[in-house]
């Protein structure tokens, strides 16, 4: 069978073209072109181009130059319209549509489609997979960078609407070509994507020109190419020049590329004297600033892979840069490291880097790994492995009950992240409660990608009527108080994350006057009644419902034997906790010997325990989700961080070597730092976790045993420490694609027994 690339390269005709993106889309897909010509996999590749867009004359010249004669498709393609992106995307994919049509209608013997979009986020074009299953469809992934650090660029409202819009397409995708293995991991965390779907396919040091021209700037200098974005950290990079060049007598200059604005210059300026902003420079002159350059200074907060750092290697020049992951990705030895947040370690690193010597065979070592051949055969080595997802014409409908997304909540936080491989087996209808305009720890991308609504007291009574099933996921927080109340009216699936609903009874009295005192005091009287240890206020809940999925096996017998006290039969799955897990388990941060937790109450006896620990040879650290966490650690004196966002829980948790659990917030922030190597501690006498832990439990009963095992954790030899860093891979076991297929069984089976429906 004929196999054809299609490549969308729309990307091509933005202002990205002039960017990294631009320039490294250039690259991959030339050197994937010249691969062909020896792979032959394609009988031929083409780009496709807006017709309604125009496209820089030098464009075509650099592309052409790369690849002989590439063929462009120039289709009638409709431009980004905020308001208006349904409309766009419907446009825009029945001109896919057709297009891919014409191929399969011309072809004799049949013709395999693999589709590739360049730039699935860019803005000012609107970039769609064709609606057939038989295409295989890919994308290009660069960092979900306005995701990530959403509190800064969703404050424009316009920014956020365009980037969760597109999304959308983004989950449709069968492989993602991740620029790095960060970005790939960024990917299975944060939005949940099949571990097995995302390939890492690096990159190269872009070649910008043949020649060079000079740059009129002092000599001896420091080149920074950044960009007018707060997350380049450029304020503080300024900063930590300004402390290493005191101690020069002022001798270096340092030279800033890309544009900003008169404002911007002026107020930067200020911190320095010996600070010249280029502007946006060509490829010659850029080629110039590296070469002549004594040191690249690169202060980053985050970045998707950081081609600076490659180029600067490919010129023999010594790198002080951030100290973050996707840098030690690249070399944990070749360069000069600091931490981004102080302006002394940037003087530092400087300081180093132009007194040290380069490593050449690292620096060798770097160039022999990152070439755009090797990411070529990456690329289409993923297209080979990674199999296409053939979903059918049609899928079931499901309704799924749960807290807005936006809460700082470990279940909001899982019910966004299981929406990716949901959405693989499922159209889904979100119902959510709650609403957070400020602060919130993530964006909610589930209105843009699909069907959402706020909880109202008159949800529809005929929504099973609609639904193949309903899903109600029911935790502690007041945001599952309405979701209690459709459960009780309309009976499904629940999801427990507790197993005390007190506070959602009263709050249904209370705070929504939902129901009335005498149905209060009748439910209180029933739990008298038949509660079993452990659970409160259930058994209305569960006399209804048609299966019940938990986390434990302890949890499984409680609920057996509530149902049995009042005659009920539901369905009772145990299944393992959902969480994200690493593409890339090598990728780990370095640790530094820290025990911390997440999730302790106030009054535990784990929280009583961690708060006695003593020893020389750790750190203690509580990560503390929400005001009422970070006040319960303060008040015992615990080192403790307030969690702002994901972001922020997701690197702290990944400094841990030893994680406590007793609880089930503490135990599920146990299983997300095991994909980053942490060991788990479960302290005895355990609380009633409703959380199975997916490694060995070490049972500490008092503070006298734990300062021994921790001794013992901390003096283990490297070996075994890599051995207990093996628990990363453990947790692929709670994966979201497994409590999917554990979804769809309970489903399947409540269909085929007719005495449970």
């Amino acid at each position: 069978m004929k196999r054809v690339l299609m490549v969308d390269a729309q990307v091509f005709q933005t202002v990205a073209w002039h960017r990294g993106m631009g320039k490294y889309s250039s690259e991959l897909i030339s050197a994937i072109a010249k691969l062909n010509q020896t792979k032959k996999r394609w009988v031929h590749i083409e780009f496709i181009l807006s017709s309604r867009l125009p496209i820089e004359d030098g464009v075509l010249k650099t592309i052409g130059k790369k690849m002989g004669s590439p063929k462009f498709v120039h289709l009638d393609l409709s431009q980004d319209e905020i308001t208006n992106a349904a409309a766009v995307m419907g446009h825009n994919r029945k001109i896919i549509d057709a297009h891919v049509a014409e191929h399969a209608i011309d072809s004799i013997g049949g013709v395999e489609i693999e589709y590739l979009i360049l730039s699935p986020m860019q803005g000012g074009v609107c970039s769609v997979f064709p609606s057939n299953s038989a295409v295989h469809k890919g994308a290009l992934f660069y960092d979900l960078i306005p995701f990530m650090f959403h509190e800064i660029y969703f404050r424009n409202k316009i920014a956020e609407i365009e980037f969760l819009t597109k999304l959308t397409e983004l989950l449709k995708a069968d492989v993602y070509l991740a620029i790095s293995k960060t970005v790939a991991n960024d990917l299975a965390i944060y939005l949940g994507v099949d571990p097995t779907r995302i390939k890492s396919i690096d990159g190269g040091p872009i070649e910008h020109a043949t020649r060079k021209q000079k740059v009129m700037v002092n000599k001896p200098f420091i080149l920074m190419p950044t960009g007018n974005d707060l997350r380049k950290n450029n304020r503080v990079g300024i900063q930590g020049f300004n402390e290493f060049n005191r101690k020069h007598d002022n001798t270096y200059t340092l030279v800033i590329t890309s544009y900003f604005d008169p404002d911007q210059i002026a107020e930067l300026s200020k911190i320095s004297e010996n600070v010249v902003f280029t502007g946006n420079v060509s490829g010659e002159e850029l080629n110039y600033l590296y070469e002549e350059c004594e040191v690249l200074l690169f202060p980053s907060e985050y970045e998707g892979l950081g081609l600076p750092v490659l180029e600067a290697v490919e010129k023999n020049k010594p790198v002080a840069c951030s100290d973050i992951m996707v840098f030690r990705e690249i070399s944990v030895d070749a360069f000069h490291f600091f931490d981004p947040s102080f302006a002394t370690a940037i003087a530092t690193a400087l300081d180093e880097s132009l007194h040290g010597v380069i490593d050449q065979d690292q620096y060798n070592g770097i160039l022999d790994k990152y070439t755009w051949e090797a990411s070529a055969n990456a690329a289409v080595e993923a297209f080979e492995h990674v199999p296409l997802i053939r979903e059918g014409t049609t899928k079931e409908l499901i309704t799924v009950f749960a807290p807005n997304p936006e809460a700082k909540t470990a279940v909001s936080r899982t019910v966004q992240r299981l929406h990716s491989e949901l959405s693989r087996r499922y159209n889904t209808v979100y119902f959510f409660e709650g609403a957070y305009d400020n602060g919130a720890p993530r964006p909610n991308m589930l209105p843009f990608v699909t069907e959402a609504l706020n909880i109202s007291k008159d949800v529809p009574i005929n929504i099973k009527n609609n639904s193949s099933a309903i899903i109600y996921h029911i935790g502690d927080s007041q945001d599952s108080i309405k979701s209690l109340f459709s459960a009780l009216a309309n009976p499904g699936i629940l999801i427990l994350h507790t197993l005390d609903i007190t506070k959602l009874w009263k709050g249904m009295l209370e705070d929504e006057k939902l129901i009335s005192l005498d149905r209060y005091d009748f439910e209180v009287d029933l739990n008298k009644n038949v509660r079993t240890e452990g659970t409160n206020m259930l058994a209305s809940l569960i006399s209804g419902q048609q299966a019940v999925i938990v986390f434990s096996e302890k949890w499984k017998k409680l609920i057996d034997t509530l149902a049995k006290k009042i005659g009920v039969t539901p369905l009772v799955v145990v299944a393992n906790y959902p969480a994200s897990s690493l593409v890339y388990k090598d990728l780990l941060p370095v640790k530094k010997n820290i025990i911390g937790t997440s999730g302790l109450t106030r009054d535990s006896h784990a929280m009583a325990v961690f708060a006695e620990l003593e020893s020389p040879s750790i750190e203690k650290l509580y990560i503390a989700e929400g005001t009422s966490q970070y006040e319960i650690a303060a008040d015992e004196n615990i080192p403790t961080i307030k969690v702002m966002n994901d972001r922020y829980f997701e690197n702290n948790v990944s400094r841990l070597d030893v994680s406590f659990a007793s609880n089930n917030d503490s135990a599920i922030a146990a299983i997300e730092a095991s994909r980053y190597g942490a060991t788990p501690f479960y302290i005895a006498p355990k609380e009633l976790s409703g959380v199975d832990l997916p490694c060995s439990k070490l049972d500490i009963s008092g503070i006298g045993e734990l300062n021994k095992s921790v001794e013992r954790f901390i003096l283990m030899t490297h070996k075994d420490r890599i051995i207990s860093q093996a628990q990363a891979a453990i947790v692929t076991t709670h994966s979201y694609h497994s409590f999917v297929n554990t979804v769809k069984n309970v489903i399947d089976t409540l269909k085929k027994d007719a005495n449970i429906l």
